[in-house]
């Protein structure tokens, strides 16, 4: 315990009073701290959130990503500056700094692997669907080959609606990927866009609709 923590916490001490940890609550350690926030929203409270679509809180991490990336670059640049204009070398920091520097340098290349992965998800997910493969978005299944559209280009979409044939696939009693792959085979459309809910233990469409271009 240090006489700064004691003053800070208010504590009156009368002279010749003999202090101890033990008249002090627990205090807590900044790692303790930090995986306190760490921890306070879980990955289920994140996901359950009802507050935000799940484009809202994606998009609202990464501005988050965003602002907290600035002052960490912000720290560094700063540190960096100090120690050349005061021509510090390496030896000179504390043997606490070095451990802590490399685990920082770990981090921000798995901070970067995680990054690139979920970019790489985001585009994988766009090229399945132009390349007539069945991706998920959300809840739903979508299976289409629309040259030159992708996914989330809705206008196009639904502009190409108007002028497409209209038809439905039979999912009765069949999970309905396999009931779409079916109807594709007998089928085989030129272009098509379907998007159906996905299949789960408490709800399967019996049929959906799909438009198709000969």
């Amino acid at each position: 315990m240090k006489l700064k923590d004691i003053l800070d916490g208010g504590y009156k001490i009368e002279q010749g009073q003999v202090f101890t940890d033990k008249d002090c609550p627990p205090f807590k350690t900044p790692k303790q701290i930090a995986e306190d926030d760490v921890n306070e929203v879980t990955y289920r409270e994140f996901k359950n959130d009802e507050s935000m679509t799940s484009r809202q809180k994606v998009g609202t991490a990464i501005k988050q990503m965003n602002g907290l990336l600035y002052q960490m670059e912000q720290l560094i640049r700063q540190s960096s500056k100090l120690k050349n204009e005061m021509g510090m070398d390496p030896s000179e920091y504390w043997k606490s700094t070095h451990s802590k520097l490399e685990r920082v340098t770990r981090r921000v290349v798995k901070v970067a692997k995680h990054l690139k992965e979920l970019k790489k998800e985001q585009n994988d997910h766009l090229s399945e669907g132009v390349k007539a493969g069945i991706s998920t978005i959300g809840g739903f299944n979508v299976a289409m080959k629309i040259d030159g559209v992708r996914p989330n280009d809705l206008r196009k979409i639904r502009d190409w609606q108007k002028t497409a044939k209209k038809g439905y696939v039979n999912a009765k009693g069949k999970a309905t990927v396999a009931s779409f792959k079916k109807w594709l085979k007998l089928y085989q459309p030129k272009e098509y866009y379907a998007k159906w809910r996905k299949d789960s233990p408490t709800w399967k469409d019996d049929s959906f609709e799909v438009f198709y271009t000969e």
